[in-house]
């Protein structure tokens, strides 16, 4: 760590510098953020879903093969909506001219197969982390995780009431990667340790390499950074009442003397060679698919601001009641917001790109950095849903293509 960014107060108590790059924002970074969004448009969901679509095909994905013809895609569509959306089937129904409840019920099926589902997610989010402007966000192996709590009746099984909201609620866990994109989510309950819940996205996505996964306090044990490290990554939780925590290190093991006085060398170092054989086969375990991450630790927030823009009411009450219906809801609500970000970013980089062919181009590689794709306020995301497959018809269909 670079001198002057850590320091120890005269009680022994560890203090971290305030980083400027990450504690304060750009003064022209909101002004920069409003002419770039100006320059997307507005947009319908219907049409932005159907842009999106016509890149990486992740109807493809969720159908198993290519569509033959446009009728097939709109029921699709609607009930994407309807799981993400929190939607009642009979009056989406009603609000897509030409399409028909039973059509939408079939289609539903498809999103309660969770592996066409992570695919089409993982599909959208590709398409994004090819846009060059996503290169300026991050490095791709960094993520954050965190919870979002969605109402739903309480006569669902895995409802529970949220302490903050006063609602029964299931929780989404997400996995959101440095230069954007959920990697993976999963429904989750809202009284679980989500250290496990953590671990479980960063092994089974396979978007990228991750190095760290930061997580909140609900996402830390030692237990949990123990496991991490073993595949291969950092957990990096955020701890409360810092300033009291010591580092725990072996014995006689040489420390810098900056540090000397936090540090506690009573790590023995004979229970860890006893234990490490069944160490390592609990996270062989994790790592071949056959526990889970949460099952075994259980045992032993811009993002999240879009997705309640997406879905703004309570889940039916008949829908939830089954494990399906959960992956199902959990899942469309994160492949709608990977579309909005990646149909973001994918404009922002036409914004940019126009603006590099200028003489003195006005955006800096260093400005774009503070401009993240999770705008909505351009997006139409209530109304009559019109889907102008035809317009599209030549990339979303065999036949056409």
């Amino acid at each position: 760590m670079p001198a002057g960014e850590l320091g120890i107060s005269d009680r022994r108590h560890l203090i971290l510098r305030d980083d400027p790059t990450i504690t304060v924002e750009r003064g022209d970074a909101e002004l920069l953020r409003t002419q770039l969004y100006a320059k997307v448009g507005r947009a319908q969901l219907p049409e932005l879903l159907l842009a999106v679509d016509g890149e990486p095909h992740f109807t493809w994905e969720l159908l198993g093969r290519r569509p033959v013809t446009p009728e097939e895609l709109v029921p699709l569509y609607a009930a994407i909506l309807v799981a993400a959306m929190a939607l009642d089937g009979t009056n989406v129904a009603v609000m897509i001219p030409g399409v028909r409840l039973s059509a939408i019920r079939r289609a539903s099926l498809l999103l309660e197969e969770e592996r066409g589902l992570r695919r089409a997610n993982d599909t959208v989010v590709e398409f994004l982390l090819a846009q060059p402007l996503s290169q300026q966000w991050g490095h791709g192996f960094e993520a954050s995780s965190d919870l979002m709590s969605l109402d739903v009746s309480r006569h669902v099984w895995m409802s529970r009431v949220d302490p903050k909201r006063r609602r029964h609620a299931v929780g989404t866990y997400t996995q959101v990667l440095d230069r954007w994109g959920i990697v993976y989510d999963q429904p989750l309950l809202l009284s679980t340790r989500q250290a496990g819940a953590a671990i479980e996205g960063a092994v089974r996505q396979s978007i990228t390499r991750l190095e760290r996964l930061a997580v909140d306090t609900h996402g830390y044990t030692d237990f949990a950074m123990a496991v991490a490290k073993l595949p291969g990554f950092d957990l990096c939780p955020r701890l409360y009442s810092l300033r009291d925590r010591h580092l725990h290190v072996p014995r006689r093991f040489e420390v810098p003397t900056a540090i000397a006085d936090i540090v506690q060398h009573d790590v023995s170092l004979e229970p860890i060679r006893d234990g490490w054989d069944d160490l390592l086969r609990l996270v062989a375990t994790i790592e071949e698919g056959w526990r889970t991450t949460t099952d075994v630790l259980e045992r032993g927030e811009s993002v999240h601001s879009l997705q309640r823009q997406i879905c703004t009411q309570a889940l039916p009450s008949k829908r939830g009641r089954r494990a399906e219906e959960l992956i199902a809801t959990s899942g469309a609500l994160t492949l709608v917001t990977n579309c909005v970000m990646a149909w973001n970013t994918e404009r922002l980089q036409r914004a940019v790109e126009r603006e590099s062919h200028r003489v003195a181009p006005r955006y800096s590689v260093d400005a774009l950095r503070s401009i993240g794709p999770v705008g909505h306020r351009h997006i139409n995301m209530r109304g009559t849903y019109r889907f102008p497959v035809e317009r599209y018809a030549d990339r979303l269909v065999a036949s056409a293509a």
